[in-house]
């Protein structure tokens, strides 16, 4: 609140090096011991939705999914009297679609000592998106544009289901799926994928992802 400057930074993360890890732990779980989804190993079960959880915590070990180069900048702050609030938007100096680690540094005196303070999000820009819809007999992805919204054909789609086996032995493990289809002119990709299984879809566009 009292800072006069902050210092950013922001690197990519490795999402194809996660999806892979991902995969293998669900390959691989077993009922009678903790699954490893990759640096995250006190965590569990892997968990793309909690993200944010892992790269914001120190007690990861996060250097090896960051890629390619970090990029910093400083942004001037006029905090308000009396220690309150005060939200300001950030424009980030990347463009191009990806998932970064955006890094908040400031540094402010306390009882006559400078004291740095750091504070960690996931910032994901998409150019495009998975749209989902459900019928009786088959579920229908469609790829589009982020920003046109317009279909786009031709595009790799993959998914990954997994389940818990059926029985009662013990150890029980889990089976997983998984196969890859193209959309079509229309953008859609039209599948009947196993009602049992909890499903991940990843659309591929230039080396960019999707994810639903």
């Amino acid at each position: 609140r009292n800072a006069k400057n902050v210092t950013f930074s922001a690197q990519q993360v490795d999402m194809e090096k996660l999806i892979s890890q991902l995969k293998d732990y669900y390959r691989n779980l077993r009922s009678d011991r903790q699954g490893e989804f990759g640096a995250f190993r006190s965590g569990g079960p892997a968990n793309l939705d909690y993200l944010n959880g892992y790269f914001t915590r120190d007690r990861y070990d996060i250097t090896n999914y960051l890629i390619g180069n970090s990029e910093t900048w400083e942004q001037e702050l006029e905090p308000r009297a009396n220690h309150w609030d005060k939200r300001i938007q950030v424009a980030l100096p990347q463009t191009n679609a990806g998932t970064y680690l955006v890094e908040a540094s400031a540094e402010m005196v306390v009882d006559d000592r400078k004291v740095t303070h750091r504070a960690r999000i996931l910032v994901t820009l998409q150019d495009s998106m998975l749209v989902r819809h459900r019928t009786e007999k088959e579920t229908i992805f469609r790829a589009v544009d982020a920003n046109s919204g317009e279909s786009l054909g031709n595009i790799d789609v993959e998914f990954f289901g997994y389940r818990w086996e059926d029985g009662r032995k013990n150890p029980r493990r889990t089976l997983s799926r998984n196969m890859a289809k193209k959309t079509n002119a229309s953008g859609e990709v039209k599948i009947d994928l196993e009602k049992r299984f909890q499903w991940l879809a990843i659309a591929r566009r230039d080396g960019k992802l999707s994810l639903l």
